[in-house]
């Protein structure tokens, strides 16, 4: 196995432990919210959006001093079209950009003092019906993050995904900007009309690809939620 692939396991195995822990998580909190992303690309200046919403749990009291937490998204990725190929960002980029937007108070109006944790913060938010606007240069100075995009050299081959780290070397791309605000709006679905053999794909197909790796999953999932679910 590839040094690649060995973390991917073991990240896919993480997700698993934390989903079947699941009880010993409490307080959730839901925010639904439409996140426009600014690129500038080869073609020009592009943007792409999508309505997703993140339910954040926090520990329960008997576990709260190790301080940790679990997030899930549903929806699907933020679609950004340059010429006739489509690059995604995926909802866990998407669910770090909201994190980062939550912690580091970008928040438009201002948020009231929460005085508590990741649950009463994402609530705040929500009851503010706040927005939040990153610039490139503040969001690529945040520690840990890098900013990246998924797409297909061939987009009816699963097994021709890339990933496109934007200010790492990806020539004529710059992220511009990122706005998230509160909405009631209905998730969008739009995954399916670029990628229509994304939900009937089954994953055990994807572990036959002569190309898969441990992360070949993990970035299909994250274009959709509902990844694998049409059979």
């Amino acid at each position: 196995m590839t040094r690649r692939g060995a973390i991917g396991a073991i990240t896919a195995s993480l997700g698993v432990l934390l989903a079947g822990c699941s009880a010993f998580f409490g307080n959730k909190e839901r925010l639904r919210y439409r996140i426009t992303i600014t690129c500038e690309t080869p073609d020009g200046v592009t943007s792409g959006s999508a309505v997703q919403e993140i339910m954040l749990y926090e520990p329960i009291e008997a576990i709260k001093p190790i301080n940790i937490g679990t997030t899930n998204i549903t929806g699907d990725a933020v679609v950004i079209a340059v010429g006739s190929r489509h690059y995604f960002v995926g909802l866990n980029q998407c669910g770090s950009i909201l994190d980062d937007a939550i912690r580091i108070g970008d928040v438009h109006p201002p948020l009231n003092e929460s005085g508590g944790g990741n649950t009463q913060i994402l609530h705040s938010f929500k009851q503010a019906n706040a927005r939040s606007i990153m610039d490139g240069d503040r969001y690529t100075k945040l520690p840990s993050r890098s900013f990246g995009l998924t797409y297909f050299t061939d987009e009816t081959d699963y097994s021709s995904l890339l990933e496109l780290k934007v200010g790492n070397g990806a020539e004529g791309w710059i992220l511009k900007t990122v706005i998230i605000a509160v909405t009631d709006e209905v998730i969008t679905r739009q995954t399916i009309a670029v990628l229509p053999w994304l939900r009937t794909l089954t994953r055990e197909e994807v572990k036959k690809s002569p190309k898969y790796d441990g992360y070949m999953n993990s970035y299909l999932a994250s274009l959709s939620d509902q990844f694998a679910t049409g059979r």
